[in-house]
């Protein structure tokens, strides 16, 4: 709810700090206990560094690295170097529907809980970037109409980023058709 931050409420919040602008000119104190996330969260970290624990384990975000964090997770900002760019974007488990393979969901979600840090190639993170960027410009229109429809779509185009990214640089095998109604169905 925090009016800085673009959002469309209860289903999207984007917040960066790309400009010149900070959101606070000191170091500010963060909640000292983790908190349960019900909405997916990512970090994106362009430059500086983000030391935060996602449930319960310490990582730390520096240049071209993301944080994917999943509804359910425990999240815990530790501390932000002072000066660091970064992204920040969180979307309603039930904004943006995906209709991707079972088994391709359930290993992804799977190894996105066990290592939700990951380092991506410069063009990757440069692409979802201006993506990032161009979905901020549309619903900072106060008069545009399609907020939610093209808000969805342009996640959508991350979410495929993201599915790539992991299907190239992990075992998970992606298949575009269900094996039979059965899968399908589940």
């Amino acid at each position: 709810t925090d009016e800085r931050f673009i959002q469309i409420p209860g289903k999207l919040v984007l917040a960066d700090n790309l400009g010149n602008e900070n959101f606070e000119e000191k170091e500010q104190p963060t909640p000292m206990f983790p908190v349960q996330v019900n909405m997916a969260i990512c970090f994106i970290c362009l430059s500086g560094e983000m030391n935060m624990e996602i449930d319960l384990k310490p990582y730390t975000l520096t240049d071209g690295y993301t944080a994917s964090i999943l509804p359910g997770s425990f999240l815990q900002i530790k501390h932000i170097k002072q000066g660091t760019k970064s992204v920040f974007y969180a979307i309603s488990p039930d904004f943006v529907k995906t209709t991707i393979n079972v088994k391709f969901g359930i290993d992804l979600f799977d190894k996105l809980r066990k290592n939700p840090v990951h380092r991506h190639d410069p063009s990757e993170v440069s692409e979802n970037i201006m993506i990032y960027n161009e979905l901020k410009k549309k619903l900072e229109q106060k008069d545009y109409m399609f907020k939610n429809l093209v808000a969805q779509s342009y996640i959508r185009i991350i979410l495929c980023n993201t599915f790539h990214h992991f299907a190239s640089e992990t075992d998970i095998e992606v298949q575009q058709q269900p094996q039979g109604r059965k899968e399908e169905l589940f």
